[in-house]
């Protein structure tokens, strides 16, 4: 699942490389607009993570991870296929959602199947690759973009997030056991 959720962290933040692209050279506009995109972005985020506090079970959570990625898959195809800046606009802002309420369940499904004593260890390794993924983003999307155009690396960047969906399905399902509608605390009492 760890992995899975590392290359949509790759994916979700290299995307935000293609913008400044698609921005100036696909809509004509100057790149001051990419930071109206961000803004719109981490309100999203900001929404989705307060939101996902309604998520209790674990059997909620699953869903929530499962919508979220369909929903970044279809905003980034969106965004990449995209006709005006208005639509990325909108199309951002559910991406932002969709990555807050995604981090926001993947963070309980994974530290309350760590044992106490390794929590903060195992929790720093995984904030570390967060951040490595993200930092590596930058780099091979500007790659990317600068190699097969704009519109195709957002593209090619679904089809990868695409996949990595199905596996992080099917390790969620795997990962949760039977005890799938109950809360964390509930399964371990």
């Amino acid at each position: 699942m760890l992995v899975g959720v590392l290359v949509l962290v790759l994916a979700a933040n290299g995307t935000s490389v293609l913008d400044v692209f698609l921005i100036r050279h696909i809509f004509g506009m100057p790149a001051g607009w990419y930071g109206l995109v961000e803004v719109v972005f981490t309100v999203g985020a900001v929404v989705g993570s307060v939101t996902s506090g309604r998520f209790k079970s674990d059997r909620s959570r699953v869903q929530a991870i499962q919508v979220g990625l369909g929903v970044i898959a279809l905003g980034v195809l969106g965004i990449g296929v995209s006709p005006a800046y208005r639509v990325l606009l909108v199309l951002t802002a559910f991406l932002g959602v969709a990555l807050g309420v995604m981090t926001a369940c993947f963070g309980p499904l994974f530290t309350v199947r760590t044992p106490d004593a390794m929590r903060g260890r195992v929790s720093s390794t995984v904030n570390g690759l967060m951040q490595a993924a993200s930092v590596i983003s930058f780099v091979l999307f500007g790659a990317l973009g600068a190699s097969l155009g704009v519109r195709a690396s957002y593209v090619l960047s679904v089809v990868v997030v695409a996949g990595f969906a199905v596996q992080v399905q099917r390790a969620l399902r795997r990962e949760v056991p039977s005890g799938i509608g109950q809360s964390a605390e509930a399964a371990r009492a």
